[in-house]
């Protein structure tokens, strides 16, 4: 049988209205950025990565709809690499609050931001908290602090024995979901050719032995952690 659409892009105003008066009442929305992640791995990565775990939301809650990813979000310190781009924390923060304010106006009753990009987390943190309380008729689930960010990305690392080079920017967790969404787009005999901007950005051996079998495994973790947040209900603001 064949999965229906559920990207809001490609449906008409009249079919989302449809599903909604058939309990399609929830919108997924991913928050990534436009960003240098080293030699080897494109600018859109977290744009990839945020993308699919919005659709694989979707798909696992049954009857919700994928909002399209914004592609640019609070990336300051990534800008000496060439093709970054950043949005200020407060521009960030007013877009996802308009984007809930525009699925209250249109009938949702529930709305999940995810967090694709580090630099989001607080962003959308506030912009979830004001939404709640000026649209207490809709449920916002937002898990913006750094720890849900990272918890299933670490849970996944240390049973494959590569907690800390999976938890690094360009890593090894990175790498290998990459390597499992768009692998021709990978380039892991292009090793880093300046030395990293922080410890956490990657060295090439905190991304080495990255498979797309593993870039897997933190796929569905990262599902199944929001998955689990939606069903129970949590939508902790960001203190």
């Amino acid at each position: 049988m064949t999965e229906p659409r559920i990207h809001l892009v490609a449906l008409t105003t009249n079919e989302v209205r449809e599903r909604q008066q058939q309990g399609w009442n929830t919108v997924i929305q991913s928050f990534g950025s436009t960003e240098g992640h080293l030699a080897h791995l494109p600018l859109g990565t977290d744009i990839f990565q945020g993308s699919a775990i919005a659709e694989r939301v979707a798909r696992a809650l049954g009857q919700a709809f994928v909002a399209p990813t914004i592609p640019v979000g609070f990336a300051e310190g990534l800008l000496s690499f060439p093709g970054s781009m950043s949005m200020r924390d407060d521009l960030v923060t007013a877009v996802a609050f308009d984007c809930c304010r525009s699925f209250a106006a249109s009938g949702f009753r529930r709305v999940v931001l995810i967090v694709a990009h580090l630099g989001n987390a607080r962003p959308l943190g506030e912009a979830a908290a004001r939404a709640r309380d000026e649209f207490p008729a809709i449920e916002i689930i937002c898990e913006a602090s750094p720890e849900a960010f990272f918890a299933p990305i670490k849970e996944v690392g240390e049973h494959l024995g590569v907690v800390e080079g999976a938890m690094k920017h360009a890593g090894h967790s990175e790498t290998s979901m990459m390597l499992s969404l768009r692998p021709e787009l990978v380039h892991l005999d292009r090793p880093p050719t300046e030395p990293p901007l922080t410890p956490l950005h990657a060295l090439a051996e905190d991304f080495a032995g990255s498979s797309a079998n593993a870039g897997e495994r933190y796929l569905s973790a990262w599902t199944d952690a929001i998955v689990a947040k939606v069903r129970t209900g949590s939508a902790v603001p960001n203190d």
